[in-house]
């Protein structure tokens, strides 16, 4: 009993220190590591994943994309079967450019757990300049591709190929599909404005006809 109380209110400090990341990533880092200072060994494996996981996003918040990496990498070791510690395993993978590294892990990790869309995300980002994938989604399960976090990715994988046709027509599919999904909004709405650039000349100058200004 006394073992569940610790580790919840471990658990409600470290759910606190996340809030602050993306509004105040230092002070963030500055708890969580002082938090790991006071964990010390007998804590249990996944109170000590969150906080160095969390402090790796952290980093990443700051731009300290190297050290980010080797600590999302890390993490894994801490505990593997904590929920989200594959995709950000996958994640560390894909921000050092190990696509060699990120494509092994992936695909043996999404054999086993063929529900996890985060990775197969990052999986299908890290594919984008490989010439001999012609269809990244080929290689995650099929039960994932019509997932938020996996369309986003294909949407990007599509644009960094230079498909402005296709990368737009799969954005405003996905957003029909999931309008409630703030990324893809955001994805469907820059493929209605480059639509509109690429017809008018928008960019150069060229004024809106009729029909598109409505």
């Amino acid at each position: 009993e006394a073992e569940r109380k610790f580790e919840t209110a471990i658990d409600q400090q470290i759910d606190a220190y996340v809030e602050l990341i993306p509004t105040d990533p230092d002070t963030s880092l500055r708890l969580l590591n002082q938090l790991r200072a006071k964990l010390g060994t007998p804590s249990s494996k996944r109170l000590h994943y969150r906080v160095e996981a969390n402090i790796a996003a952290c980093n990443f918040e700051l731009g300290r994309d190297e050290l980010a990496a080797d600590q999302f990498v890390a993490t894994y070791d801490i505990d593997p079967t904590h929920g989200n510690a594959a995709a950000n395993k996958a994640l560390g993978l894909l921000i050092k450019k190990d696509i060699v590294g990120l494509k092994q892990f992936a695909s043996d990790t999404l054999r086993a757990s063929p529900d996890n869309a985060t990775l197969a995300g990052y999986l299908i980002q890290g594919l984008a300049h490989d010439q001999t994938i012609e269809d990244p989604l080929a290689l995650v399960p099929k039960e994932l591709h019509g997932k938020p976090h996996v369309q986003i990715s294909y949407i990007r994988w599509l644009m960094d190929r230079g498909a402005p046709g296709q990368w737009r027509e799969s954005a405003i599919l996905e957003y029909e599909r999931a309008p409630e999904t703030e990324e893809l909004s955001e994805y469907y709405a820059n493929a209605l404005l480059d639509a509109v650039v690429e017809q008018t000349g928008f960019e150069t100058g060229y004024q809106l006809d009729e029909q598109q200004a409505k």
